[in-house]
């Protein structure tokens, strides 16, 4: 039970520590230029619907 427990917390942590680092990446990006910040934002995106995809084929097996 406790084991469970863990195993769901370190999944919630990873995706919000992951979810935060693209969030400052982005932030930081169009702290540098606006036409950087929405390239970052672009590609985070694209790396968020694969992960996404990715994460809805496995789990459907």
């Amino acid at each position: 039970m406790i084991r469970n427990f863990f195993n769901l917390l370190w999944s919630v942590i990873d995706v919000l520590l992951f979810t935060l680092g693209i969030i400052f990446l982005v932030y930081g990006a169009f702290l540098l230029d606006k036409v950087i910040g929405f390239f970052a934002l672009g590609i985070a995106l694209i790396v968020l619907g694969v992960l996404t995809e990715l994460a809805n084929s496995k789990g459907g097996e």
